[in-house]
């Protein structure tokens, strides 16, 4: 099954304070199965540890070691995606253009997505798109029926 990582979960596998088990079997299924990412994920990401370095959650000189994990990470990044789709599912969703990118790839790729982010992972679930599922995923949305 491929999947799309978003920011969330590369950044919660990389800071101690973020940590958690739901990271950890996201990282075991890139190394058995395809994960993917916008262009976006890889400045995202980086300024997320660049704000933690600010913030004082990490040390400024170990910035340079998270982002070669980051670089270790075995994602296929993909530069072009579809602008239209993207405004439409974050008009249609309530999400920002940032989350609906993630979305947008993982409809692309007709796979799931792994995220921390509860708003996208409802929107998700609202266009048919498959959470990947862990303790601490996201909780599904209600059936309305």
């Amino acid at each position: 099954m491929a999947f799309v990582i978003d920011a969330s979960v590369a950044i919660s596998m990389l800071l101690a304070d973020e940590r958690s088990e739901y990271a950890e079997i996201v990282l075991a299924l890139a190394a058995e199965e395809t994960a993917h990412v916008p262009l976006l994920w890889h400045s995202e990401t980086r300024n997320a540890l660049l704000m933690a370095s600010r913030r004082g959650r990490i040390k400024p000189e170990d910035l340079s070691e998270f982002v070669r994990v980051l670089k270790e990470l075995p994602v296929v990044t993909h530069s072009e995606q579809n602008q239209d789709l993207i405004l439409s599912l974050a008009v249609d969703q309530g999400l920002t253009v940032y989350d609906a990118t993630y979305l947008a790839l993982a409809q692309t790729i007709d796979g799931a997505l792994a995220t921390l982010d509860r708003a996208l992972a409802r929107a998700a679930e609202q266009v048919g798109v498959p959470v990947v599922a862990g303790p601490a995923a996201p909780p599904a949305p209600t059936t309305r029926g």
